[in-house]
């Protein structure tokens, strides 16, 4: 039931991602948690400025509406199985742990809407149900499903050091590219760019170096399922690397920032300095000098 999802899916999967629940058949997945739900009233939950209670069979249904997605895209008649709804029970029962966990720590939760999409996310890649997470990120991305993204607060440093501000439109581009040297439908592009500003502007870090960023893209692009455009990024990357070192381009180890300083320069550009310059006065200066 759970595989690799394929292009021709794919198309189908957004169809019916944005197909109104109201022409969608519906089934009782909030029933397959039963009536030893998971109650602990430390969790909270805070939606459209409404605070409200945690509760599982919430978790269950969404879970299930993005199976029954996956699987009407896939044309399958026999939905709401007792397979199917063990899988259901099942991953919400991961998500349960893990919060469960967090409460043991003596933490009050208060989540958004959007972190427990994350949490369910979460669960279904370790379920190794990746077609199902890629489900849920596309029902999510849909009208009234979508949140608003808090405002992106990191920095890029480029390979020459150059502080540069965060472009998402330029890492959708490079993406693209993958997508379409394989002669397919680049418009996946789009969620794997948003997921990777997200994921990064989300860790708490003020600036980032392009290779953990060309890092985080190859992860998110296996992550949703397109294992092929991944291995072509990856080409893709060696190839440039190799390029650069031939050229004689390529960052030498002394050029390696251990810390950064952000240097703003006269003009305005802001730069990062890795002491190299002052290291070399330093050396000039010691000539002769016992």
């Amino acid at each position: 039931m759970i595989q690799k999802i394929s292009f021709e899916e794919d198309l189908e999967l957004k169809r019916f991602a944005s197909t109104p629940k109201d022409k969608k058949p519906r089934f009782d997945w909030r029933g397959v948690i039963g009536e030893d739900r998971f109650q602990r009233p430390e969790i909270k939950v805070e939606a459209e400025g409404v605070e409200r209670e945690f509760d599982l069979a919430e978790i269950a249904d969404t879970i299930g509406e993005s199976l029954t997605d996956l699987l009407l895209s896939r044309h399958e008649d026999e939905i709401f199985t007792d397979r199917n709804q063990k899988f259901v029970a099942d991953v919400a029962a991961s998500v349960a742990k893990v919060l469960a966990e967090q409460i043991e720590q003596g933490r009050e939760l208060k989540l958004s809407s959007h972190d427990i999409d994350l949490l369910i996310e979460k669960a279904l890649i370790e379920n190794d149900a990746h077609d199902v997470a890629k489900s849920l990120v596309f029902r999510r991305n849909q009208g009234g499903d979508s949140i608003e993204r808090p405002p992106v607060s990191i920095r890029l440093i480029r390979r020459n050091g150059q502080v540069v501000p965060w472009s998402e439109s330029k890492i959708e581009i490079a993406v693209r590219k993958s997508f379409l040297s394989l002669h397919v439908d680049s418009t996946p592009a789009v969620d794997v760019a948003r997921a990777v500003t997200d994921r990064l502007n989300g860790a708490g870090q003020a600036f980032i170096n392009i290779e953990d960023v060309q890092d985080a893209v190859q992860e998110e692009l296996m992550r949703q399922g397109h294992f092929k455009v991944a291995e072509s990024y990856i080409l893709y990357r060696a190839h440039r690397t190799r390029r650069r070192e031939e050229s004689g381009e390529a960052e030498t180890d002394e050029s390696q920032q251990e810390s950064m300083i952000v240097v703003t320069e006269l003009n305005g550009e802001n730069t990062c300095w890795d002491g190299v310059d002052l290291k070399r006065r330093i050396e000039f200066a010691l000539i002769g000098v016992d």
